[in-house]
Order: structure tokens, then C-alpha cells, then sequence
């Protein structure tokens, strides 16, 4: 039997909060479930497997149409940089029977490196993706594809360790409460018109308590909706004459 994982403090007051935040929550995290399980394998075999990955791997997972070119274009640029900035060793990309074969103005021999490099690293993928597609059989859920506007959207919620991204649950609830935030006088005011609504439908002909709501609405599918005995002649009585006047103007 799978064990459930142990909850993190700051998942806990997710669902101890609940209702859209859980809800949200939990639609990223299935997200995320799902990315790892059939998509990271590729970055984790082209070596991409630190957290400074995390960006080039979000933007390879969000931005354009073929996921494929999306990831090759990641894997070119990550190890282009590496290679200048002398994290890896360029031998390892480019044959030493080629970087022997020197041009004598340093502008062209560069532009040849450079090349070669990048010459270099497409066959590199092409060799690393044939791989995977049979190890992990892509073609089975890549046209399914996944939600990549949560990823987008929560792309600083998110880290990046080598067994996959996780969901910073503590960042998550700090980033929704900021969008709340914005929108929090209209959700004041949606709040006040749902109150004041209420207060006209029961006029101030009896004193709105928990049972009068409920003699006059029920929840069904956590919607609330009118209560069916209430309907009628009887139950309005209860709540008396509402004389409207109108005014000509």
C-alpha cells in the first residue's frame, strides 16, 4: 500500500484554509505530478539537473509549441554558457582533432568554434532524445500534453531539486494572497451586495437566524439555491408586502 506523503507546515494551512487556494493548489500539484513523471527525465539526461536549471527548464516546459525544440534550445544555451563561463570542458563537445585545426585570425576561428559548439551539441541532443523517447515511449502522453499557464503563472512557487521541480507550499500561499490582495475590494464589495441582497430578500419582516435560512435556502453541490418548500404562497406571507415606489423622473 502507497504511504501518503507527511504534509509540510505550510500545506497544512492550505488545507486547513481550503475552498479555491486547495483547489488551485492542488490542480498545480497535479501539474507538476505529472511533468516529472513524464518530461524532466529528458533534462535530467541532458545533465540539467541542478537548481540554477530551474529557469531554462520552466522556460522550455511554457514557451512555444514543440516541447522537443523548446528542450533542445535549452540544452544548446545551458551548455553554450557552461562552455564560455568554463564549468565544461569544451573537449568534451568538440573534437580535439577539430580544435587542433586552427585559423589564423582569432575573429574567424571563434566564429568556427562557435559553430562547432553548437554543430556539436545538436547532434549531442538528437542523440540523448532518441534515448528517451524509447526509454520513457514520449510518444504515448506527449499529445496529451499538460496546463503549462499554472507552470507559467507560479513559476516563482516552484524549485528545483534533481528529482524534479516541487511546489514551495509556504511561496504558494504568499504569491495567491498577493493576487487576493488586489482584488480585494471587489471582493468586498461582491461580499457586501451577497449581504445586502439577503437583507432585502427577509425586508426586516422576522429576524434572519441560521433557521430562517434554512427554512428559506439549502445548499446543493455547494451552491446555494432556493429551498423548494419554501416556495410559495405561505412562506412569502411570512415575510409580508414589499410595496415598491417608483419615482417618475
Amino acid at each position: 500500500m502507497k504511504q501518503k506523503e507527511a504534509k509540510t507546515p505550510g500545506e497544512k494551512k492550505i488545507a486547513k484554509i481550503g475552498g479555491r487556494l486547495l483547489s488551485d493548489y492542488c490542480h498545480l500539484k497535479n501539474i507538476v505530478d505529472m511533468v516529472n513523471s513524464n518530461y524532466i527525465p529528458l533534462f535530467q539526461i541532458m545533465g540539467m539537473d541542478q537548481p540554477e536549471d530551474k529557469d531554462s527548464i520552466i522556460n522550455a516546459l511554457v514557451n512555444g509549441y514543440s516541447f522537443m525544440e523548446r528542450a533542445k534550445n535549452a540544452f544548446i544555451e545551458t551548455y553554450t554558457k557552461k562552455i564560455s563561463e568554463g564549468k565544461f570542458k569544451l573537449e568534451k563537445i568538440v573534437p580535439q582533432r577539430t580544435l587542433d585545426k586552427k585559423l589564423p585570425d582569432p575573429e574567424a576561428e571563434k566564429k568556427r568554434i562557435d559553430r562547432e559548439i553548437h554543430r556539436n551539441l545538436c547532434f549531442k541532443f538528437n542523440e540523448l532524445k532518441d534515448y528517451y523517447v524509447k526509454e520513457f515511449n514520449y510518444y504515448s502522453f506527449s499529445l496529451q500534453g499538460y496546463s503549462k499557464k499554472p507552470l507559467e503563472l507560479c513559476r516563482d512557487t516552484l524549485d528545483y531539486t534533481p528529482s524534479g521541480i516541487v511546489i514551495d507550499a509556504d511561496k504558494f500561499i504568499e504569491f495567491y494572497s498577493s493576487f487576493i490582495a488586489a482584488d480585494e475590494s471587489e471582493y468586498r464589495k461582491q461580499h457586501q451586495e451577497a449581504a445586502d441582497g439577503m437583507n432585502r430578500f427577509f425586508g426586516g419582516a422576522v429576524e434572519i437566524t441560521s433557521k430562517e435560512l434554512d427554512r428559506y435556502f439549502l445548499l446543493e453541490n455547494g451552491i446555494v439555491v432556493p429551498n423548494p418548500k419554501s416556495i410559495n404562497i405561505e412562506s412569502y406571507m411570512r415575510l409580508g408586502y414589499k410595496v415598491t415606489t417608483k419615482t417618475n423622473k
